[in-house]
This record gives C-alpha cells, structure tokens and sequence, in this order.
C-alpha cells in the first residue's frame, strides 16, 4: 500500500469515527498511533479523536485507545498497557484527563476507577520512556481520588511483589534504585494519604501508607495507622521492609518506626512478634525497652528474647523463672513453653520448664485409626 492509499484508507476511517457510534472503528483508528510514523495518518487520527468533547464520544475514544494499546501480559490479571507519546501527549493536552474524569460515570465503558488503573499501569509499564515521563509528570502532581487511590493500590502491590518476590514491574526499588513509582510517590504532595473509612471501620485491614510515610521520611505520620483495626498490618508491614532490598536510610527509618512506637496495641504487636522468635522485632524490643501488657509474662519475654544482662538481673538465681514455668509452662498449648525451651536450647541453659509427665495409656481408646467423616465436609485424622 502506498503513503497516499494509506492516508486514503485512515481518513475513511477517520470519517466513520466521526459519524458512527459503533467501537470499532476507533479501536482500529487507535492502532493507527502505534504503528510505524506515518504523520499524516497519525495527525488525522487525533484530529478525529479530538473533534468532539462529549462524553459518549470520548468514551468510545477512550475504549479504542485501551484496546489498541493492550498488550498480551497481564499484571494481576489486568491486561497490560503499552502506549505511545503520541497517545500520552493526546491525553494530556487540552484538560482531556480533567475531562474525562468530570464527566459523570458512564453506565457502560471506561469509569473513572477503570481510566486511573489504565493510566497508571501504562505509566509503569510503557517502552516508551517519553509516554512514561508524560504519565509521570501528570500523577507526580494529581489531587484526584481515584488516581491516588489507584496509586495507594499500586504501592501495596509493590510491596507484594517485594515481600514475595514476584518478577513484576510494579516494585519500589529496582537493585536499590527508586523505579518509576517511587519517584512519583516521592514527588506527589498528597503521600502519605490518611486513611480511608474502610480503614477506621476495620473492613481493610491493610495500611500500605504506613509504609509510604516510612518512604518519604513523615514518621510523624505514623500515629494516624496505629489504630486498633491497622495496628498489626503496620507492624507487620514495617518487620516485612527492613528485609526489602531497598537503601539503607529506608531500612534505618523502618529500624527506628518500630523502636518508637506509642504504647498500646503496635507495641504489643512487637511484643508478640519477638515470643515467636523473629529477629527484628527481638532487636527492636530490646533496644526499646517494650514488655508484655500481662505482667506476669515480662521475666518470660526477656528469657525468650534473650536479653540475659536484664533476665540476670531480675533473676539471679532463676528460681522465678523455675516457679513461673511450673505454674505457666506446664502444656505445649496455650503456653510459651515451646518458646522458653527453644530460648534455653540456643543459649546452653538448662531448660526452666518442668518435665511433661508420660502420656496416659488409659486415655488411648481402641479406634482403629482411619478416616472420619465424609470426604470432602470432614477433615479429621487418617488418609488424605
């Protein structure tokens, strides 16, 4: 096909855009800005997506733009985004996104929620570096909920994709460099966000922004997670960050979150964590000086963390630890007994906890051991 056949076909194209309310033919106008240069086809197209501004019709816009710049990845089942300069530079021209999102939400095609996902994931995922500066520049700066709320979502999913490993573009930090989505985090005044009312009620329990205020140095902010409902996901968030491979000050600022928390339920948090042996918070706890909110368990908790200069102290001779164990720690369940002999085994110390008298043969009954109930709304003993 030769340069003037082609700029026949696209401006017949252009002229059924203009005047049919059927998708298709913008999906097919939209591949027109990914194929190679052909300016003229490309102007004529935009000319013909920039026509008219009303919402039906940038909407149908809006679904040729998404379909043809879809890839075939997919990012948490969502499709993946690829766009060019020529579609970024189109968006953002002439209040197209500050259009798009004042128009009331359509019954059918692209809500608000849906653009925000679209061009974020496009930020983050583009090749080309000049779409993904444009993309940045408009998010580095934005006010609008449903972009920063997409954002937040992003930053959780980071943090997903960094906890477990998954090879994803969506990550904070890239071999300790800041990727794309940090840095819009870190330019946008509106991080870290408060909470939602989702949050205060209990129905998410998950506080990504803790973690952002960790990021953009705002410990201050911190207080305003540490409610009952988001206590133990900030917690957890910030023992899972100082493990990221992510720059030291990030790590020392997730080091000092912990060591300074208010007391409470985070504390406690803290607390718990350290009984069940995770280094961190075994560290944090004994450079803050954190004890358990039951008294009778703060000779426990420095045994099980290990903190023998304060243990021997209180303890010289370890008859209140003995006399704790004999009343506490007498069954595995419900106690820290698994936890204080693990603490006396590392440490090559005589184990505080009595000795579990032998098991009652007169308890064992004559059942033949097997499988109980009915596969599959029983799951007791026996074969799998």
């Amino acid at each position: 096909m030769t340069a003037m056949q082609y700029f026949s076909s696209t401006w017949w194209l252009c002229r059924k855009v203009r005047r049919t309310t059927d998708r298709r033919p913008f999906v097919q106008a939209a591949r027109i800005l990914s194929a190679p240069p052909d300016d003229e086809a490309r102007d004529e197209v935009l000319r013909a997506f920039g026509e008219w501004r009303d919402r039906d019709f940038q909407d149908r816009v809006l679904y040729g733009l998404r379909e043809a710049c879809r890839t075939g990845e997919q990012e948490r089942h969502r499709p993946v985004p690829d766009l060019p300069h020529s579609v970024t530079r189109f968006l953002l021209t002439d209040d197209r996104i500050k259009e798009y999102f004042g128009h009331a939400e359509p019954k059918f095609g692209t809500g608000h929620r849906d653009l925000a996902e679209w061009l974020i994931d496009a930020a983050l995922h583009s090749t080309d570096a000049e779409a993904r500066s444009d993309l940045a520049g408009l998010l580095s700066e934005t006010a609008h909920p449903d972009l920063l709320g997409r954002l937040d979502k992003a930053v959780w999913e980071a943090l997903e994709n960094e906890k477990h490993g998954h090879p994803s573009k969506v990550r904070l930090w890239d071999d300790g460099v800041p990727t794309d989505l940090t840095r819009i985090i870190l330019a946008n005044p509106n991080f870290p966000l408060p909470p939602t009312e989702r949050q205060r009620s209990g129905q998410a329990v998950y506080a990504p922004e803790a973690i952002v205020a960790v990021l953009k140095d705002r410990l201050d902010k911190l207080a305003d997670y540490l409610t009952p409902q988001l206590s133990y996901a900030v917690v957890s968030g910030l023992l899972e960050a100082v493990k990221f491979p992510a720059p030291a000050d990030f790590v020392e600022r997730s080091r000092q979150a912990l060591r300074n928390l208010p007391p409470g339920i985070a504390r406690e948090q803290v607390v718990q964590a350290a009984l069940h042996n995770q280094p961190e918070a075994i560290a944090a706890a004994a450079d803050a000086g954190y004890a358990p909110a039951e008294e009778r368990d703060a000779l426990a908790f420095l045994y099980i963390t290990r903190q023998w200069d304060r243990y021997d102290a209180a303890d010289p001779d370890g008859s209140r630890m003995t006399a704790y164990c004999a009343k506490y720690a007498r069954p595995y369940v419900g106690t820290y007994r698994h936890q204080i002999e693990l603490a006396a085994q590392i440490s090559g110390r005589p184990n505080p906890c009595p000795k579990l008298p032998p098991p009652d043969p007169s308890a064992q009954t004559d059942r033949p051991h097997g499988a109980v109930g009915s596969w599959p709304t029983s799951w007791v003993s026996g074969s799998w």
